[in-house]
Parts: structure tokens; sequence; C-alpha cells
């Protein structure tokens, strides 16, 4: 808890006369001009004491819902309650900016100015309204207020700082990814889990092979047919028994863009929307992210308001590498693996080759740089060796229906 004293400048002048007519009345021993010095010098010491006065049993408390959307308009409640016995006017109270916790530069302006003038009675208490809407899913931090007490004819302005800690909690809003998403990836890998089945009820391809008496003939892959001059036939898996791994890369350093237009902000959605999907088509998924030093999964069993939360969370400060989350055991070889990278190397495209030559399907989501950062290296010739299928993000781009 903090304050400063603001003199006006109606203040400097009555000071100045005062002065003046101390000054004067020495010299002539004038009697009433010492009196109407007493009387200033009086009105300064009044005006300086009252402000004081006025604040000191001031409770002030914020009444809002802890938890919202993206976009979302917020109203804010703020309540004070006059505790003393003395009347408290002129008073003007004013919120403090909410910062965005997640990266400690965003701040939320209000659509309409937290600062208010009120008047209370002894024992009254009074509320204020103002809303906000926060753009950017993350954590916010409300802090303090600064409450000005004016002192008799605004001569002297107190201000007095009141620590009031508040959360917010902004949670993203994913996109509805269809089904057209899982057929987005066939081809990323040599299969999509150990098991297989050849007949209709299965619906992902995972393979191209030669026709078997029983084969059911509407499974017949005809280009490949007149490619090798023979029956080939698709091989299909039941997308029941998809597994998925959606690794997240929060590497410190490698987001590119700003605010809610940014590349790590694109990624969120993008992953915690797959998730969603996983969930809905009730396939075995995993969402990894390295978060405050340690390895954080969610799965499919994890409920969406949670997983919402822990994405409102997530910090882009890791010094992991997804590539060592990639080296991590708990990476299913039967899983269609899909790493996001904020921005590969050339050993990134090594260790994905090598999973693709070891049988892992891998679909790599990349980040298109240029589109983010106009002032980025490019990565297009590094992420071009990727010897098998991959996503890129740009910036703008709509996700849904992929």
């Amino acid at each position: 808890m903090s304050f400063k004293i603001t003199p006006s400048y109606q203040s400097y002048v009555i000071a100045f006369i005062t002065l003046f007519l101390f000054l004067a009345a020495t010299n002539v021993q004038g009697g009433w001009l010492y009196i109407i010095d007493s009387l200033l010098v009086s009105l300064l010491v009044f005006s300086l004491i009252s402000p004081i006065s006025q604040i000191k049993k001031l409770n002030i408390t914020r009444v809002f819902n802890k938890s919202i959307y993206e976009g979302e308009k917020l109203e804010i409640q703020v309540v004070i309650d006059n505790k003393s016995n003395r009347n408290a006017s002129f008073l003007e109270i004013s919120d403090t900016k909410i910062k965005r916790k997640n990266d400690k530069n965003t701040t939320i302006i209000p659509e309409e100015k937290a600062k208010f003038f009120v008047e209370l009675n002894s024992k009254e208490i009074t509320t204020f309204k103002y809303s906000v809407k926060p753009e950017l899913r993350g954590v916010y931090l409300f802090e303090k207020f600064i409450i000005s007490s004016y002192g008799a004819f605004g001569l002297f302005k107190f201000s007095k700082t009141i620590n009031v800690h508040d959360e917010l909690v902004v949670l993203p809003n994913l996109t509805n990814l269809n089904s057209l998403f899982f057929s987005a990836i066939k081809g990323a890998g040599y299969k999509y889990s150990s098991k297989s089945r050849n007949n209709l009820d299965a619906t992902l391809p995972y393979n191209i092979r030669e026709y078997r008496r029983g084969d059911n003939r509407k499974l017949v892959h005809w280009r490949s047919t007149a490619r090798h001059n023979k029956l080939m036939v698709k091989e299909l898996e039941s997308e029941q028994s998809l597994s998925i791994q959606i690794i997240l890369d929060t590497q410190k350093g490698m987001n590119t863009g700003l605010g809610k237009e940014s590349s790590f902000e694109y990624f969120i959605k993008f992953a915690g929307s797959i998730l969603k999907l996983c969930i809905e088509k009730s396939h075995r998924a995993d969402f990894i992210y390295y978060q405050n030093e340690k390895i954080n999964t969610l799965t499919d069993e994890t409920s969406i308001r949670q997983i919402l939360d822990n994405l409102a969370h997530i910090n882009n400060d890791s010094k992991i590498r997804v590539r060592e989350l990639l080296k991590e055991k708990e990476i299913d070889s039967n899983s269609v693996i899909i790493p996001f990278f904020l921005n590969p190397d050339e050993k990134d495209i090594e260790l994905l080759s090598e999973m693709y030559r070891n049988n892992y399907s891998v679909m790599p989501i990349f980040a298109e740089i240029n589109s983010f950062d106009k002032g980025n290296f490019p990565i297009k010739d590094v992420i071009a060796k990727c010897p098998f299928k991959y996503i890129t993000i740009k910036q703008g781009e709509k996700l849904t229906g992929i």
C-alpha cells in the first residue's frame, strides 16, 4: 500500500500569498495581516488532512465471472464499502491495467473507462461497473486500485494504492474440425496402428496390396490396378482403432507474430481442436507438452473444460525442443504422432525422417514463418526435406473443415 500527495496549481498560489502576507505583516506589524495569514494556513492544512481521513477505512472488491471465452464480454462490478464513521466525498476510484500472466506484456483495455467519481455516507456501500472483452486466451491478473481524494477547493489530491488481486482465465475458442482431418493424414506414415481389418466397417486406408480370394470387390484400388496391371485392393482400418499423440512445441523464443495472430496461438487452437475431435470420435488421444519444467499430458479421458483450462495456462517458455519430447519413452509406435514445430531445423527433420524409416506414423505440423514474421529467415527449404506428408499453418488461415 502506497500513497502520494499532489498539490494543485491553486495550492501553490495560496502558499505564495500566505508567505507574502506573513512577510508583509512582519514588516508593518499589521495584526489583521496575521489573521488573514492564519486563515490561509488553516485552509491549506485542512485541505491536506481532509482527503487523507476520507479513505482510511474503504474496502474495495471485484465481483465477476472468473472464467470466460475469447471474445466474450465480461462485466466487472466494483463494490466500495465505507466502513468509517465519516462521509467520503469527491473520491475518484480507478482500476488499473489487467495484465496477461502468460507473456506479461499483453493487457486488456476496458471497453468503458474503469474510473469513477463516488460519494459515500458513513457505513454506505455503493457499486460501479465496467466491461472488458479479452480477445486472447490466457490468465489475466487484476492487481490494484488507485483511490484519489480531493481536499477543499481541490487544493490537494491524495492518491492511495490498494492491492486487490484477482485472476481471470480466458479459455480458447477451439475450431470444430470435421472428420476430413483424419482423411488429410492418410499417408503420414506406414501404418495407423498394429491392427487392420479388410471389411467395409473399416474406413481408413493405410496400405495397397495385391487382391486375394475373398476380398470385397468394392475395395479394389483402380488406379493401382491400372499401374500394376493386376488387381490391387485397399487395406482398411477402423477409425475406432486410431490412436493419436499430439506433441506441442512450447519452446521459448520460437514464437513469431503478435497477440492472437502469432504462430503459437494458432498452434494452441489447432492442437486443442485435434484433441477435441479425437474425444468426439472416441479415439485414444494424448496431448503432450512441456510446462513448469515437467512433461504434461492431457488425454481423451480429460474433460473438455479441464482441457480448455490447461490450454489457457500454457506459456511459450520451455527450454525443451520438440525433438526431445519425441525421444521420450511414452511415444507410442502404434499411434499417429502429430508434432507441432514452431521453428524446425535440420536436426528436427533428420529425427522425423528416422522415425518414418522406423515405421512410425508421423504427421508434422509447421508454422509458415514468413506469414507470421516477414523478417524471419525462411524455413521452406528445411521442411521441404521431409520425406513424407506434412501440414503448414499460415497467418489468417481458417482451420475449419481441415
